[in-house]
């Protein structure tokens, strides 16, 4: 005797059912496991963003006073100088979000120093001024409190179906792929 065909009918519902939820249950774990190492992350950042400034500010300065130009008249105005706005700089590590006009103001404030500095020589000081400002910069983004728009703000708007289907879906579309994907996702592997 077989099976009526109402209850094996039921019985695939009810397979289907709970792989759903099991769907559910998984994406809701992983979702408070992300939550729970963000909070885990802000709090260290917050913790610790004073003195991830302050190491910053400290290796500037000792790498100001060594690669600046030695015998310049005006060594000691431009390390002032630089010094202060490295730690204005650096004083929004501590806030927890930069952004992208943020640093373009602080890019605009350098290229103006740098018309005060007629000299040849002041090129080699300005390179270092530039280049400790761009290391605070990228403290900043490892920290996870600057983006760059271009790393965030992504338009789809404009890109047609088919398009988006082809050359994103499809691609994914099957479970190994994704699993793929998602365990790239959370760091490099082999």
């Amino acid at each position: 005797m077989g099976t009526p065909a109402g209850t094996l009918t039921e019985i695939r519902e009810l397979k289907a059912e709970i792989s759903g939820l099991r769907t559910d249950l998984q994406r809701f774990v992983e979702r408070a496991n992300q939550q729970h190492v963000d909070a885990v992350l802000g709090g260290i950042r917050k913790e610790y963003a004073g003195a991830f400034a302050d190491q910053q500010i400290g290796s500037a300065k000792a790498d100001l006073s060594l690669r600046m130009v030695e015998d310049c008249p005006m060594k000691t105005t431009c390390y002032g100088a630089f010094t202060e706005f490295l730690e204005n700089s650096a004083r929004h590590i501590a806030e927890g979000t930069v952004s992208e006009e943020l640093i373009q103001s602080y890019r605009e404030k350098m290229a103006a120093l740098r018309k005060k500095g007629r000299k040849e020589e002041c090129s080699t000081c300005f390179t270092e001024l530039g280049r400790l400002f761009e290391n605070q910069v990228g403290l900043m983004q490892t920290l996870g409190i600057y983006r760059k728009k271009n790393e965030t703000d992504t338009d789809f708007s404009g890109v047609p179906d088919d398009a988006v289907v082809r050359d994103l879906l499809e691609p994914v579309a099957s479970p190994p792929r994704f699993q793929i994907l998602k365990a790239l996702s959370t760091g490099t592997r082999t």
